[in-house]
């Protein structure tokens, strides 16, 4: 049985797809469309090394039970993503607060600017990945959340969804 997928730019049904990019938009498609776009070359890039904090050693020697698997095989067809939580400002705001510290007292720990830490708690600036280490290590909370996006599983083979092909209409030159 042949594995066929979808081409995202007129709904064809076929064995292999191409990766290619039209105005900066990445786009899996059948042969027939690809000429429509440049084909994207992938590069192989190194994952970074994960950091483990040391604690007190604790060895389990208890088997990993059913519930434990189901968990993981669960995960292993998930994605997971890390995002800013909504409301950063607050955490930051009332995490201060309870330290009785000012902004420039945070400012000066942290090595921080202190309009950066009065932007990111007025919501007019999102702290970067590296602030985010900084001020969760510093005031002992947490300013991300995880999202574990199971996906939507297979796709029906009726076309109850409208592809690129189905809203654009290409024009072909004239002379």
């Amino acid at each position: 049985m042949v594995n066929l997928h979808r081409c995202e730019m007129c709904g064809r049904e076929v064995p292999h797809l191409v990766e290619i990019e039209i105005e900066g938009a990445r786009l899996l498609v059948c042969s027939s469309c690809s000429r429509h776009g440049k084909k994207v070359v992938k590069k192989t890039v190194s994952q970074p090394k994960k950091r483990f904090v040391r604690g007190p050693a604790q060895a389990s020697k208890t088997p990993i039970t059913t519930k434990e698997r189901s968990k993981k095989t669960i995960q292993s067809r998930s994605e997971e993503t890390i995002v800013l939580a909504e409301d950063y400002d607050k955490r930051l705001r009332l995490a201060r607060q309870k330290m009785n510290l000012s902004q420039k007292d945070v400012a000066n720990k942290t090595k921080i600017s202190a309009s950066n830490i009065q932007s990111f708690e007025l919501k007019k600036l999102r702290p970067t990945d590296k602030q985010i280490k900084i001020l969760e290590k510093f005031f002992g909370i947490t300013l991300t959340e995880k999202i574990i996006d199971y996906g939507s599983g297979e796709q029906k083979s009726s076309k109850s969804y409208q592809t690129l092909g189905d809203i654009v209409v290409i024009k072909k030159k004239t002379d």
